[in-house]
């Protein structure tokens, strides 16, 4: 009597064992297999904050001949207006070798996909502009990149001390 007791719970034991053996087989994946889903995260967190920075939409991320998305562009346009709908900025939408009329149809889509959006009128501008904002003046560009570099003295810091805390080059 007492082995048709122990028949039972012994399967059960063994079923218990082997699932918690692969579960421990999980837990030896290779290095970095657990953090797959923080490595997808942290690629779409970059990619939506390099595509916030440049806030454009090129004529490449619309369908040769029309005003419709490809995928990208769609997935583009929906990050720069979930993110400009909310702070308020302005979204380029780039004409490229398009004419008048689907340039303006294309500009006419976005404003109609802001508008569904839901983001108040106003609050985002289209334009023709450079990817990121305006930028530089190259003249100023060049003049940075042949300005010496800045050395810390001590003259510097008593200066820079005395202008910041009150304090006057140390001294009390």
């Amino acid at each position: 009597m007492n082995s048709s007791k122990f028949v039972p719970f012994a399967a059960v034991m063994l079923a218990l064992g082997a699932s918690c053996r692969s579960h421990s087989a999980a837990n030896n994946a290779p290095e970095g297999a657990h953090n797959l889903w923080v490595n997808e995260w942290y690629a779409d967190a970059s990619k939506d904050a390099a595509v916030i920075r440049q806030a454009t939409l090129f004529s490449g991320q619309f369908r040769p001949g029309t005003a419709e998305l490809t995928g990208v562009g769609a997935r583009d346009l929906d990050v720069l207006i979930a993110h400009y709908g909310e702070h308020g900025g302005a979204i380029s939408v780039r004409r490229g070798t398009a004419s008048a009329e689907l340039y303006a149809a294309r500009v006419s889509m976005v404003e109609d996909a802001i508008l569904e959006a839901g983001v108040p009128e106003g609050r985002l501008t289209i334009a023709d502009q450079r990817p990121g904002g305006a930028g530089l003046p190259s003249h100023e560009a060049a003049a940075a990149l042949t300005r010496p570099p800045f050395e810390i003295t001590s003259e510097t810091t008593n200066q820079t001390a005395g202008t910041t805390t009150g304090n006057q080059g140390g001294q009390r």
